[in-house]
């Protein structure tokens, strides 16, 4: 039985992440030391994260709320401030552009 996956209330998790595969072992990656720990660590911290959201209600509806949040914003960016990046001439319905001194 490996101890590391299951939980014991009261007692804290050991962090052991031998169990788990290595992604910095994976091919190419493996050749460039420096790019091998740095995915190490990331894969590392991505692990801790998704240990605590499935341990901890309130961090889930945190993260939750947080992504719900974020589209929001992105959304509002979108919607509103997209229109500032539209240049005057596509405002011309017919979309010609007249020489200087000619009006229509």
């Amino acid at each position: 039985k490996d101890h590391n996956l299951r939980h014991r209330p009261g007692k804290r998790r050991n962090m052991n992440f031998g169990y788990a595969r290595r992604i910095a072992r994976l091919g190419p990656i493996a050749k460039h030391d420096k790019l091998a720990r740095a995915v190490d660590s990331m894969d590392q911290l991505c692990l801790t994260t998704g240990i605590v959201l499935r341990e901890q209600p309130w961090a889930r509806l945190g993260f939750m709320c947080y992504i719900i949040l974020l589209h929001l914003w992105v959304i509002y960016i979108l919607e509103f401030h997209s229109s500032a990046a539209i240049p005057s001439a596509s405002r011309d319905p017919t979309g010609i552009k007249l020489p200087p001194g000619m009006s229509s």
